[in-house]
């Protein structure tokens, strides 16, 4: 009797030990991201603790060439940054160099007409910086992803001629990679690019919960198996 109360808490012990581990991996979905206004005419050099690179300028007769759309730019890292509307529409990006209504003269502005535009990001991108503008004034969000499918509340500003606002995007805990930016005002652009990529570092797998309920399920069968078999050992003694 005394064994099989031992066994027994033996049993809760490792049980209780397996429904812990089973948490793990979906609390580790959680990772946070990131926005922050960037302010005044800020560069964009740093987002958090993010050296930030940025994204070049076009070439002159890239500039005002309305009859090709712009689908992606590449990253002074690696990879492409590319554009598209909701559910993979087309963007309509063109290149537009200081319009009116842009705050600052820092070169290439990406305009459009639509009013949802998504910035899909090449990967290992850690942080990106931008600026959004309008020729009208009005409201506007922002939108964070990452490789999860976790994404941020929708950072809501106001966008106007002459109120053309700053935007940070990072990872802000934890091991994971932006993967999209959503913007959403309408008859606009955006601007000032900036880019982060790294890779932060390889993680070592957590077990899957049924591979782990698994080995929980054996460990049980063998030890009811054990006491099974204890009393006939104890008669062939």
């Amino acid at each position: 009797m005394e064994a099989m109360t031992k066994m027994a808490r033996r049993i809760a012990k490792f049980v209780g030990t397996l429904a812990a581990a089973i948490v793990l991996p979906v609390s580790a979905l959680a990772v946070p991201i990131t926005i922050v206004p960037i302010a005044g005419d800020d560069d964009g050099g740093w987002v958090d603790t993010y050296a930030m690179t940025d994204v070049a300028q076009f070439a002159p007769t890239d500039v005002g060439n309305t009859a090709d759309d712009v689908d992606c730019v590449p990253s002074p890292i690696s990879g492409d940054i590319c554009f598209q509307g909701r559910y993979g529409a087309a963007s309509d990006i063109d290149i537009v160099d200081n319009p009116t209504w842009w705050q600052y003269t820092q070169g290439n502005v990406y305009v459009t007409n639509k009013s949802w535009i998504e910035i899909i990001l090449p990967e290992y991108t850690q942080a990106v910086s931008f600026w959004v503008g309008a020729s009208f004034t009005g409201r506007a969000w922002v939108q964070a992803t990452n490789e999860g499918g976790v994404s941020t509340d929708r950072y809501r500003s106001s966008v106007g001629a002459g109120n053309t606002s700053g935007y940070g995007a990072y990872v802000s805990e934890g091991c994971s990679y932006l993967t999209k930016i959503i913007l959403e005002p309408a008859d606009w652009g955006f601007g000032n690019l900036s880019i982060n990529q790294g890779q932060c570092g390889v993680q070592v797998p957590e077990p899957a919960p049924i591979g782990l309920l698994g080995i929980g399920l054996l460990a049980l069968a063998i030890a009811r198996r054990r006491f099974k078999l204890a009393p006939v050992r104890e008669a062939n003694t």
